[in-house]
């Protein structure tokens, strides 16, 4: 009878999948399913599963809003001599003076604007719970008319059921993040 359970116990855990197959499972569908040139898709390698801990601040869209917000804090900057020239000498152009605290008004609009995107993205970049693996493939590009080789990050729902993102990094180590527009699902 002992022998009976454990072999039934063997054959139960032995069929179940993986975390790691379930997840290279959906990275092949999601593939199948975007790839313009699928028939050209070559696997090279699967990293290991990992719980997805990715730093908002490697993410190229926190490198462009803070590059943004700087780029408003130095129009300020820039402004503000000019603004104190006026005020401290009482100069005579009434109309430079007024486009002078216009511009430095949509500048100070847009530091906001910026900054308050930031933190959006900084708190939407929370929904990247879950779980994350790196794959390595080459396909031919059709657009470039060459085959090219990618590592890219994909990104998984906890439960292993739903693939919700995929990331490439650039040349400044920064991660362009694609959310998938129809989540692939688990088949």
């Amino acid at each position: 009878m002992k022998i009976l359970i454990l072999l039934s116990f063997l054959i139960t855990t032995g069929c179940q999948i993986s975390d790691q197959e379930k997840a290279k499972k959906l990275i092949t569908q999601a593939i199948n399913e975007h790839l313009q040139n699928k028939e050209s898709y070559i696997p090279i390698s699967f990293d290991t599963l990992v719980i997805a801990d990715m730093p908002f601040e490697k993410t190229y869209k926190y490198y462009f809003q803070k590059e943004n917000i700087e780029n408003a804090k130095q129009r300020i900057l820039h402004l503000e001599p000019n603004l104190k020239l006026y005020e401290q000498y009482g100069l005579q152009d009434e109309e430079l003076y007024k486009e002078l605290i216009d511009q430095k008004k949509n500048a100070t609009d847009r530091l906001n604007t910026e900054i308050s995107r930031l933190e959006i993205s900084r708190k939407d970049h929370e929904f990247l719970e879950g779980f994350m693996m790196n794959h390595k493939f080459s396909f031919f590009n059709l657009n470039k008319g060459r085959k090219d080789t990618i590592c890219c990050l994909f990104f998984f729902d906890p439960s292993l059921k739903h693939l919700y993102a995929t990331a490439t990094l650039d040349e400044d180590n920064l991660y362009t993040f694609r959310f998938t527009p129809t989540t692939t699902h688990a088949k």
